[in-house]
């Protein structure tokens, strides 16, 4: 549960983060060493699709959490748009249909 709430913490911050340009040069690291979270190591990926005159802008965020006692990484993902009124089912549907249409070309 512990590593659950450090990977949600992490995802907050980035959030939380302005510019939006900037989330990936501010927030993709690896983090080891975390008070209170002896060997764990939370990694943050920021990958950037679209961008501001795409039809497409949003990024997505994973935090993943790793520890000697973990049965598993703990993994955690958001999507954020700098778009408010973007939602992510509208994000989701328009990135598919991008995609099929690069199959199809």
């Amino acid at each position: 549960e512990r590593a659950g709430q450090l990977a949600v913490q992490r995802l907050e911050e980035v959030k939380s983060g302005f510019p939006y340009d900037s989330l990936a040069v501010r927030y993709a690291k690896v983090e080891s060493g975390l008070p209170g979270f002896g060997s764990a190591t939370r990694t943050t990926v920021v990958k950037r699709i679209g961008g501001p005159t795409a039809k497409l802008d949003y990024t997505v965020v994973t935090v993943t959490v790793s520890a000697p006692l973990l049965p598993k990484p703990i993994l955690k993902t958001t999507v954020i748009s700098p778009r408010p009124s973007a939602t992510v089912a509208t994000i989701v549907s328009a990135a598919s249909g991008a995609r099929r249409n690069e199959r199809n070309a």
